[in-house]
């Protein structure tokens, strides 16, 4: 498990700053993201169906598991996302003003910090998760807990940065 994150973290400063999207790379990384997107909610919703119909739902997690961080779709889909955000900030980047590019720099350098803590994060939230799936589709609660994630692990890394400059 632990070598699926160094993983990550290598192959993302590797991504940053080695890899250069070309404009015909756009098309692919786009098609390769919405096919892989529609290939996980297909094979979570033909779980959830084998589940049911076996009576064997227990909890959202008996289904979502085609989202797990550490399974190879999963990374090559957070690839070709990145690849596909880096490629839109760089083509557009001179339309921004100077506060969005400080905003969009700051928030950058806090993505390790909120990266390293993201589990700590889900575990914590997971008893909300699994309360707001009894009341919400599990995919629309799985989007509010990493929103949740993302941003409490900012908020954190954030403080975390100032006290370390003190």
């Amino acid at each position: 498990m632990l070598g699926v994150y160094v993983l990550m973290v290598i192959l993302g400063y590797y991504l940053e700053k080695y890899i250069c999207v070309k404009e015909t790379m756009i098309k692919w990384l786009l098609l390769i993201v919405i096919g892989e997107t529609c290939v996980n909610v297909a094979l979570s919703y033909h779980e959830w169906r084998v589940l049911i119909d076996n009576n064997k739902l227990t909890s959202p997690n008996d289904y979502l598991f085609y989202s797990n961080q550490e399974y190879i779709n999963v990374l090559i889909l957070s690839i070709c996302v990145f690849l596909l955000l880096k490629s839109i900030w760089i083509k557009y980047e001179y339309k921004f003003s100077a506060n969005v590019k400080k905003i969009v720099s700051y928030i950058g350098g806090l993505t390790l910090g909120i990266y390293v803590m993201g589990d700590f994060w889900i575990e914590m939230f997971l008893p909300l998760y699994y309360r707001g799936c009894a009341r919400l589709h599990p995919m629309i609660c799985v989007v509010i807990l990493q929103a949740f994630v993302f941003i409490v692990g900012m908020i954190v890394t954030m403080i975390l940065k100032r006290i370390c400059k003190k």
